[in-house]
């Protein structure tokens, strides 16, 4: 009997380990994507942080930066709070809102998966995110940040 529950335990640790390795493998890269309409390029990483902490709130041509907040717990949120060097999640939405009390932004950022947020920014010239690259398709561009991955 134990040899079964072992020969299982081993099992199940092995498929486990087997699934959280094919999640990862099949997640692509993290990158920044705006409205394939937005002129803008590349960013730099200063530029990016500026933007999420929302010291940047326009474009070049004078429109406003829409800022999309990755979806809680995703990669992509680790990759952006490591990028614009802020310490957590917590720490990031008391900025934000903080921001809309001082009325620097108009309301919270939504925060969405890479999926929602590709199409959020599709339909918003001003939108800005950070996704995984298989989901940066349609209506969007991917740009250049210095340092993002």
């Amino acid at each position: 009997m134990k040899k079964i529950k072992k020969y299982f335990s081993c099992l199940f640790s092995t498929v486990l380990l087997v699934l959280i390795w094919a999640e990862f493998a099949s997640a692509g890269a993290i990158v920044v994507v705006v409205n394939k309409d937005n002129n803008i390029s590349k960013l730099s990483k200063r530029s990016l942080e500026r933007i999420y902490k929302g010291k940047r709130t326009k474009w070049q041509n004078g429109a406003p930066v829409k800022i999309i907040v990755p979806a809680p717990g995703s990669r992509e949120m680790q990759a952006l709070l490591s990028a614009i060097g802020v310490s957590s999640e917590d720490a990031l939405a008391k900025l934000h809102l903080k921001l809309v009390y001082q009325q620097k932004l108009s309301g919270e950022p939504p925060k969405m998966s890479s999926e929602e947020a590709v199409q959020a920014v599709a339909k918003d010239k001003g939108a800005i995110a950070v996704v995984d690259s298989d989901k940066a398709s349609g209506n969007v561009k991917v740009i250049e940040v210095e340092g993002l991955n």
